[in-house]
C-alpha cells in the first residue's frame, strides 16, 4: 500500500515536471515570436553606395493622375495606401550611361556616371561610397553646372536621419545670365508598408526633400528679374530595389503650382517574350502581323546588343496611344502583343526607339 503511494505521488511529480516543461516551451516559442514579429516590424532600411545607380541601369516612374494625392503622414510603422493610383500613358525615364557618351561631358570633369531621358536631356553624377551628387545638366539650350554640388544622399541613410544642402551655379540661356543659388534640406521622414495599385510593399523607408531655389536673372549685366521655386518631392525605397517605387512632387512658383506622381510598375511585362536564343545581327523592327488585324497583332523587334527599348503606339494624328515596351533588355528577339479592343478602326503608328536607333511602322486595325 505504502509503495502504491509512493508510485502515485511519482506519477503526479512527473505529470506537473512535464506540464511545466510544456509551459516554458510554450512560453519560450511565443517569446521568439513576438521577437521575431516585433523585429520585422521595425526593421529599417539602411541606404548605403549600393543604391548609387551604376551604367546600365534604368529607372521608369509610371506617370499617374495626380488627383487628391496627398503624401500621408511621417512617422514609424505607417501604412501608406496609394492602392487607387491610376496609371497615366506617359512615363518619366532616366537611363544611366558612360559620361564620355554624351555631348556635354567634357563640361563635368569630377562626374563618373551620366543619364539621359531617351530625349536630348543629360545629367551628371558623381558617386563615391560615402555619397551621390548630382553635378549639373545639359541640353541644346544651356548647361548647368554646380559650383557647390547638389547631394541627392549621404551615406549610410535611414529613418530620423537628415542633411542640409546648398548649391549655387551660374549658366547662359539664350541672351540671358541666370545666378541660382539654393537650399535642401533632406530627412528620412518615415518607415512602413505601401500599398500601390499591385499590391502591399513591406518594410519601405521615405524620404521627404524640401528644397527653396532663387534665379536672378540678367541681361547686359542688368538684373530684370528675380524668380523664387519652393520644391517638396517625397520618395519611398525598398530594401531590394535602389530607386525610389514612389514619387511625389509638389513644385510652388510665384505664380503657379505643379504636382507630380509617378510610380514604378511591379509587375512583369505582359506579353513580351525572347522567341529566339540566338543573337540578331542587327536591329530591325518587323511588321505587324497579321496586319490588318481585329483586335489582336504581334510586333517583333531584333536586339543586336543590350539596350534601352521603348516602343509606342500612335493614332493617325501622333497621339500617344499606348506604350507597349520601355525598359533594358537584353540581345535577342522579341514579340510583344498588342491588343486594339478598345480603339477604333483605323490607321495606326508603332514607333521603336533605342539609344541608337528609331524606326516607325504603319498597321490598320479593322473591326
Amino acid at each position: 500500500m505504502k509503495l502504491f503511494f509512493i508510485n502515485k505521488i511519482i506519477k503526479l511529480f512527473l505529470i506537473i515536471i512535464f506540464i511545466c516543461m510544456k509551459l516554458l516551451i510554450a512560453k519560450i516559442f511565443i517569446i521568439t515570436f513576438l521577437f521575431f514579429i516585433i523585429t520585422q516590424v521595425n526593421a529599417q532600411i539602411i541606404l548605403t553606395s549600393e543604391y548609387n545607380p551604376v551604367v546600365g541601369d534604368a529607372h521608369i516612374l509610371r506617370n499617374a493622375d495626380e488627383g487628391e494625392i496627398e503624401p500621408g503622414p511621417s512617422g514609424e510603422n505607417q501604412l501608406w495606401n496609394f492602392s487607387y493610383l491610376k496609371a497615366g500613358f506617359d512615363s518619366l525615364s532616366t537611363f544611366f550611361i558612360f559620361k564620355c557618351s554624351t555631348p556635354y561631358g567634357s563640361f563635368f570633369d569630377k562626374a563618373n556616371l551620366a543619364s539621359h531621358d531617351g530625349k536630348e536631356n543629360y545629367k551628371y553624377y558623381l558617386t563615391t561610397d560615402s555619397f551621390y551628387h548630382y553635378l549639373g545638366s545639359g541640353d541644346t539650350t544651356k548647361v548647368i553646372k554646380f559650383t557647390d554640388p547638389f547631394i541627392i544622399l549621404n551615406y549610410p541613410f535611414t529613418y530620423g536621419n537628415s542633411f542640409l544642402d546648398s548649391f549655387n551655379s551660374v549658366f547662359e540661356s539664350g541672351q540671358l545670365l541666370i545666378k541660382r543659388i539654393g537650399i535642401r534640406f533632406v530627412v528620412a521622414d518615415g518607415f512602413g508598408n505601401i500599398v500601390l495599385p499591385y499590391g502591399t510593399i513591406n518594410n519601405v523607408l521615405r524620404l521627404k526633400s524640401s528644397e527653396y531655389v532663387i534665379d536672378s536673372i540678367f541681361s547686359d549685366g542688368t538684373l530684370l528679374s528675380v524668380e523664387q521655386k519652393n520644391d517638396t518631392s517625397y520618395y519611398w525605397y525598398k530594401s531590394d530595389f535602389k530607386f525610389p517605387i514612389l514619387v511625389i512632387n509638389l513644385t510652388y512658383t510665384e505664380t503657379n503650382s505643379y504636382k507630380y506622381v509617378g510610380f514604378v510598375q511591379n509587375l512583369p511585362t505582359v506579353g513580351v517574350h525572347s522567341t529566339n536564343s540566338e543573337i540578331p545581327s542587327s536591329l530591325i523592327l518587323h511588321q505587324n502581323f497579321p496586319n490588318p488585324f481585329n483586335p489582336t497583332t504581334y510586333i517583333k523587334f531584333d536586339l543586336p546588343d543590350a539596350t534601352y527599348v521603348k516602343l509606342t503606339v500612335y493614332d493617325i494624328l501622333g497621339k500617344e496611344v499606348k506604350i507597349l515596351f520601355n525598359e533594358f533588355r537584353e540581345a535577342g528577339n522579341y514579340t510583344i502583343e498588342f491588343n486594339g479592343s478598345e480603339l477604333p478602326s483605323g490607321i495606326y503608328y508603332y514607333r521603336l526607339i533605342t539609344e541608337k536607333f528609331s524606326d516607325t511602322k504603319k498597321m490598320l486595325l479593322m473591326k
